[in-house]
């Protein structure tokens, strides 16, 4: 149930800046490194921050990036 909430608050929050088409993202579909989702952030610039077990993505709108312990300097935290 908690997956499914975090999946609505992100497409909504992505539907109020695009004004399109409502899309729920998953790792099966999107640059999510994992699911499941622990944390949503929306900046001021409308950028997508959200918190994985596996690292943080960072999504514009338009393309993914994906920060783990490997690629940046984010800790390991297992």
């Amino acid at each position: 149930m908690r997956k499914i909430l975090l999946l609505v608050f992100f497409a909504f929050a992505f539907e109020l800046k695009a004004q399109s088409n409502w899309v729920a993202y998953g790792s099966s579909n999107s640059g999510l490194p994992t699911a499941p989702v622990a944390a949503v952030a929306i900046d001021a610039n409308g950028t997508a921050w959200v918190g994985t077990n596996d690292g943080l993505a960072e999504f514009d709108g338009a393309n993914w990036t994906v920060y783990k312990s490997d690629n940046s300097g984010l800790p390991n935290n297992t």
